[in-house]
């Protein structure tokens, strides 16, 4: 009896849709795996990331709060020396650039007017938020201007004008702005400024003093 003739299995061809098909969805699987990893470990890490900021916020605003309370109550140095601790620490958050602002005035109540100037000077050129910019400029003009230095303290009054979004406290920077430029001997740029006031914030209460500085001025 002839043996039977055994059969090989046929073996599958690289071409083979169904084996196509299989490799295909393991590698879909393996893909759709690690992006989920991914997706996961970015979302902690943002999460993570928000959550220390909020925390260093937090900090930052409880240490302004001593520090402000040590301002208010007289104690300029404890106030000076916790405020430079916030700038230092907190860079970079709401109440770190609040403090700057804070220990600009407490420099300016201990007379020390040149080290407002250059802290005011590096905070600006640090990109400030665009609520700090106009208070920290308004500083610059008056530690400047308790300096003699009345055409740069013009400057700085009418950068913080610019700033500004509130008219009336824009028209009183402007009104700032133009002493210190009539204090420096610019009496041409000072009744500019004073023009500009009276034709755009009219309706400020600063605009009375515009009309009066302003023919004082034209008559001497």
């Amino acid at each position: 009896m002839a043996e039977k003739e055994q059969e090989t299995p046929r073996k599958k061809s690289a071409h083979d849709p169904g084996e196509r098909l299989l490799e295909w969805i393991q590698a879909k699987k393996r893909s759709l795996t690690l992006g989920a990893g991914a997706v996961a470990l970015i979302g902690g890490s943002m999460w993570f990331m928000q959550t220390a900021q909020a925390r260093r916020e937090a900090f930052a605003s409880n240490s302004l709060q001593q520090a402000r309370f040590a301002a208010e109550s007289g104690n300029l140095s404890l106030a000076a020396s916790d405020l430079g601790r916030i700038v230092s620490d907190y860079g970079g958050t709401r109440a770190g650039e609040d403090a700057t602002i804070l220990l600009a005035r407490v420099r300016l109540q201990q007379g020390n007017a040149e080290t407002a100037v250059s802290e005011l000077r590096a905070f600006m050129n640090s990109g400030p938020e665009e609520d700090f910019r106009s208070p920290a400029q308004a500083l610059l003009g008056t530690a400047l201007e308790s300096m003699g230095s009345f055409a740069e303290a013009s400057r700085a009054f009418e950068n913080a004008a610019s700033d500004s979004q509130y008219p009336h406290l824009r028209a009183q920077l402007l009104v700032d702005a133009a002493r210190a430029a009539n204090l420096a001997g610019d009496e041409q740029r000072a009744i500019a400024i004073y023009d500009r006031i009276l034709a755009q914030e009219v309706e400020s209460p600063a605009a009375n003093e515009a009309r009066l500085r302003r023919a004082e001025i034209a008559r001497s």
